[in-house]
């Protein structure tokens, strides 16, 4: 391969793994977390997504989470529904899905390093994000400042999702302390019923990430890709 081939190759993945970001955070955006396994990782079975209290590891970790997610997002759009039966009583549950919950993730100061090989590539991002929550205290929208970070390998031609690594450096419900945020609303009659939604554990948990606070010491990054040949030679954002 030439070096003005190589050269256009490496801009192609660059532009694809933003584009593979981009889609990733919309479909979380839109509630569709269940399509992201079939639509943007790689069709093998090492994959995983890593979170501060752990890591989902295989495909079927992987899918199970975010279907879990889905399912839960369904419970929280039903029983809003039935606190405001005039604005939402009408609609069918694909018309309610996605209603209340809102997971606003921009992404920010974008850096990677694609292999030597062309076959693998790192990159990560910051996110300065707003997300709302229904929980059985109700609404909460908190600020969500925390960094992406994955790795993508190349399946018939084209770079896919490999590990993905979303730590959250601060979640703060709004008006409450940075470095010490509290989330001591009171308890809701009729949202009650989500008090036992829960997500499953990581099947592989761990202390990924310390979030924010006044007893933490330095802030910190995640570890910065670093130029590599092959994927061998690097470390990977998954475990």
């Amino acid at each position: 391969m030439s070096s003005i081939e190589q050269r256009v190759e490496r801009f192609e993945d660059r532009r694809e793994i933003k584009n593979i970001m981009g889609k990733y955070v919309t479909s979380c955006l839109l509630c569709r977390e269940d399509t992201l396994v079939d639509t943007l990782f790689a069709g093998r079975d090492d994959i995983s997504v890593g979170f501060n209290n752990g890591y989902y590891v295989g495909r079927e970790a992987v899918k199970g989470y975010y279907s879990a997610v889905c399912e839960a997002t369904a419970k929280k759009s039903k029983v809003l529904q039935e606190i405001f039966p005039d604005q939402l009583g009408k609609l069918s549950d694909e018309e309610l899905y996605g209603v209340g919950p809102f997971k606003a993730e921009p992404l920010n100061s974008f850096y990677m390093q694609e292999a030597e090989d062309l076959q693998t590539a790192k990159a990560i991002w910051m996110v300065e994000g707003s997300i709302t929550d229904i929980t059985e205290k109700g609404p909460i929208t908190s600020w969500v400042w925390s960094y992406y970070a994955a790795d993508f390998i190349k399946e018939d031609g084209q770079m896919k999702l490999w590990h993905v690594l979303h730590v959250e450096e601060t979640n703060c419900p709004n008006g409450t302390d940075w470095a010490m945020p509290k989330n001591d609303y009171p308890e809701l009659p009729e949202f009650a019923s989500l008090k036992d939604v829960k997500l499953p554990e990581p099947n592989q948990p761990a202390d990924v990430w310390e979030r924010f606070s006044a007893s933490r010491g330095a802030a910190k990054t995640p570890r910065l890709p670093e130029p590599y040949t092959t994927f061998a030679e690097t470390f990977s954002y998954g475990v």
